[in-house]
């Protein structure tokens, strides 16, 4: 049996996990095996056991092992380019929390700012809130993104079109690209904050009464300057964009290369432990059947001897 285990390990191709994380079948008895025949057929089972765990194993834990190695060795040649050991992100769930909190306060508040446009069908209210929010806080990922990793982009642009040329270009279409989701969010913004304040012009000049619905929106339409009302509501919109754009800005590393390797090495690393895990276990439950048929051998024996 020790043989053929030898011849086992044998064919086992290099660049595997240590033998101390993952435990290849002894190529020989344990002393108290060879010291009593009578434990033989039970180690014979518990080695034919261990065996086939050791082989239906072997081809997964390698291959996991290798990618875990592989992206690790990625993530290190990274963090040596940058100097820095660890990238800087926040975990994927806990930014689309955060954005879904900003954007469930983002449609209520906008809807009651086309709900007098859309009297006589008020759902198109929440549908044009629910694009609106969407189109303001989608704008919000990318301006926050651009900045976060505007060095990487501005990089990536030169060495793809013009590895010997100058930064200049490629950083100021960077910004231009900024400046342009910046303003296409503050013109959505703007024409909310004006419909809001036809809302409340509405209200108030309602005081309990009917009132011309249609006359209020045409003077919303013809007069778009806001007043105090309108740039309190453009206020408290260009918060919630600024504070999306900030999270953004701290929930992405400035190098996306890093975050994303970084992300596949740690679960490579948790597939291969998970992988030894389950290993152990059956190993470990393997050898717990193998000591009890010791001790019932022994335990037989002592017996026939009284």
């Amino acid at each position: 049996m020790g043989d053929l285990t030898v011849a086992v390990l044998s064919s086992v191709p290099g660049g595997g996990p240590p033998t101390e994380i993952f435990r290849p079948p002894p190529d020989s008895e344990p002393p108290e095996v060879r010291s009593d025949p009578r434990l033989q057929n039970a180690w014979q089972t518990f080695f034919g056991r261990w065996r086939n765990i050791y082989d239906a194993f072997h081809g997964e834990v390698y291959d996991a092992w290798n990618q875990h190695q592989a992206t690790d060795q990625q993530r290190k040649r990274i963090a040596d380019e940058e100097n820095r050991p660890e990238p800087s992100y926040w975990p994927g769930w806990v930014y689309v929390l955060i954005i879904l909190f900003l954007f469930s306060v983002e449609v209520p508040f906008n809807q009651q700012a086309f709900e007098f446009v859309f009297l006589s069908t008020r759902n198109v209210s929440w549908v044009v809130a629910v694009i609106i929010a969407a189109a303001l806080l989608v704008v919000a990922h990318y301006v926050g993104l651009s900045i976060r990793q505007l060095g990487y982009s501005v990089l990536r642009f030169r060495d793809r079109f013009s590895p010997t040329g100058s930064l200049t270009l490629p950083l100021t279409i960077n910004l231009l690209i900024i400046s342009a989701l910046l303003l296409f969010a503050s013109f959505l913004i703007y024409i909310v904050s004006v419909f809001r304040q036809g809302y409340i012009t509405l209200i108030t000049t309602a005081n309990g009464e009917r009132v011309d619905v249609g006359a209020v929106l045409s003077q919303t339409l013809e007069n778009l300057a806001l007043q105090a009302q309108g740039w309190m509501m453009f206020a408290i919109n260009a918060g919630i964009v600024i504070t999306a754009i900030i999270i953004c800005m701290f929930a992405h590393d400035p190098n996306p290369q890093f975050a994303r390797i970084d992300e596949k090495a740690k679960a490579a690393r948790k597939k291969f432990y998970a992988l030894i895990k389950r290993y152990d276990m059956r190993v470990s439950a393997a050898e717990a059947v193998f000591d009890n048929q010791c001790k019932a051998v022994r335990d037989a024996h002592e017996l026939g001897r009284t």
